[in-house]
């Protein structure tokens, strides 16, 4: 992600591409693990971050479905660790992974790592966090998810980027300004579906979709933009708007 004062411009799938050299930090929350690509965006990453339960998830996909692979160990664990099994436990600790006990009930323990992982990012001047859960299940943890993404902006410097990334979509909050995103041509030729969901009353313009939006008020009970698609040969989506709003996204991803 880059910005000035005028426009903030993503090319959120780079990390998916084989020969990415952008750092980033990789984040497990406690859910499957069912990204294809797992093994070499963890293993790429300059930080590896497990949250509470999410260590369980790290060490069944090491044990199932990463047997041609070796994975590099957490750098950091955190949470109250209500969800992480001993078995877990032992293996960080044999590892010497950073444990971080975060008890606090206020929060969720996603919020709660991003906080944690706060000073690391700026140590190492990371400027990108890839969060692996998958969107399905307990639609309760999917929003606190997403709650999450929008208490991140008070929590990481200003130019962080976070992407919410599972096996079928991706998706990035974008705050109020003009957005440039840019879409590979697979996904366009493919006719992969987009979504604009705002969470307040927003003012949205965009240029690049199948089914724009000028100046439209967009809210719940309202107008929302989803089963959306883009325009023939189009390479990036403009969006202008005057409050947040999430830009979720179909992907494909291939084997490591």
């Amino acid at each position: 992600m880059t910005k000035n004062n005028l426009l903030t411009e993503w090319t959120p799938l780079k990390y998916l591409e084989k020969n990415n050299q952008e750092g980033y930090a990789i984040v497990v929350l406690n859910r499957p693990i069912q990204i294809q690509t797992f093994g070499k965006l963890w293993n790429n990453a300059k930080i590896r971050h497990c949250v509470d339960g999410g260590l369980n998830r790290f060490l069944e996909y090491k044990e199932t479905k990463c047997t041609n692979q070796i994975l590099k160990p957490p750098d950091l664990i955190s949470g109250d660790f209500d969800s992480t099994s001993d078995k877990s436990m032992e293996y960080a600790k044999s590892k010497n992974c950073e444990i971080v006990h975060t008890p606090d009930q206020n929060e969720t323990d996603f919020t709660k790592a991003l906080r944690v992982l706060s000073p690391k990012l700026e140590q190492t001047q990371t400027k990108s966090i890839l969060v692996i859960c998958e969107t399905s299940g307990r639609l309760d943890q999917i929003m606190a998810n997403i709650n999450t993404i929008f208490k991140s902006k008070s929590i990481l410097q200003i130019s962080t980027e976070t992407l919410l990334l599972s096996s079928s979509s991706l998706s990035i909050l974008l705050s109020p300004g003009l957005h440039k995103i840019h879409i590979p041509s697979e996904i366009v030729v493919g006719k992969y579906w987009c979504g604009l969901i705002p969470f307040s009353k927003s003012i949205i313009s965009t240029k690049g979709l199948k089914w724009n939006l000028n100046k439209t008020c967009c809210e719940f009970g309202g107008m929302v933009s989803t089963s959306n698609t883009y325009e023939d040969d189009t390479d990036c989506v403009e969006v202008q708007t005057d409050n947040y709003v999430l830009f979720t996204m179909g992907i494909a991803t291939s084997k490591d």
